[in-house]
């Protein structure tokens, strides 16, 4: 009952040292609790953190959401995560600096014929009396800096342009535009839900997403990263890099191919498992 008791009370925890994050996302400069300051994090996180969930696939190992457990991963091990890992470390990090913030849930809508299950957890912040959407944890190409909700307000950078588009009440649809299928409409990555919601929230979710068989992050192996120059994103064995605007892609033969792409792109430390004879995050 202790442990579970600290488990709880330590998703609320503010950080207790915002200098080794900010250094690890390469944020040197003084940061302003303005939409410039925060459009800077969340570029810089793009930048800096992969999206993985090697953790997951390749160890099955628990996700464990508690603020000491995300800042030893992400930050002194200079590892990624998920959703819930990315988001939720990202969220202490604007909440300590002294931004208005507040964790959402969001529904993937990606490759999604109907409506999603909730299964994505993003961050909502107050300026100026507007709600922006943040996201650093989209398994997927998201906008490099904080998208603000309001109906059909475009908004591009570095070729990358998304929109929201209200579906109801409390629900809205984050909209990229795809110039290589010519949607000048677009496609809906996600639904936000503008409603606030709790970090304890995401708890029963982040266990069904590492510990459950049908959770596709126990099927599939998945990195993110955004670059300077695009966007790189390796599925299973298949590898895509987009240098702006070309795409590319390439199927890996090998654990080994596979284990030196997450090295090259997405900075994660290669290991040799000599039991094994194979390579490994």
């Amino acid at each position: 009952m202790k442990r579970q008791k600290r488990f709880f009370t330590d998703t609320y925890e503010k950080l207790p040292d915002t200098g080794k994050y900010l250094e690890r996302i390469g944020c040197t400069e003084k940061i302003t609790l303005d939409l410039k300051g925060l459009d800077s994090l969340i570029y810089a996180h793009q930048l800096s953190v992969p999206y993985e969930n090697t953790d997951i696939y390749e160890y099955g190992l628990p996700i464990r959401l508690e603020a000491d457990a995300l800042s030893r991963k992400i930050i002194e091990e200079r590892r990624g995560g998920y959703c819930f890992e990315l988001n939720g470390l990202f969220f202490s990090l604007l909440y300590t600096l002294g931004f208005d913030a507040y964790p959402c849930s969001c529904r993937v809508m990606k490759n999604s014929g109907s409506l999603a299950p909730i299964r994505h957890r993003g961050t909502i912040v107050r300026l100026d009396k507007q709600l922006y959407y943040c996201d650093v944890g989209y398994g997927g190409r998201m906008y490099p800096g904080a998208v603000l909700i309001r109906e059909k307000n475009r908004q591009e950078r570095m070729g990358e342009e998304f929109w929201m588009e209200q579906y109801d009440e409390s629900w809205w649809m984050l909209k990229r535009k795809e110039t290589r299928e010519g949607n000048e409409e677009g496609f809906c990555e996600l639904m936000v839900g503008t409603f606030q919601n709790s970090p304890l929230d995401y708890c029963a979710l982040n266990e069904f997403c590492w510990n459950s068989p049908d959770s596709p992050f126990r099927r599939h192996l998945r990195a993110h990263i955004r670059t300077e120059t695009g966007y790189c994103g390796l599925i299973d064995r298949k590898l895509t890099t987009i240098r702006e605007g070309r795409e590319e892609i390439r199927i890996l033969d090998s654990e080994l191919e596979i284990a030196k792409a997450l090295e090259l792109h997405f900075h994660l430390p290669v290991r040799r498992d000599t039991k094994r004879n194979s390579f490994s995050i």
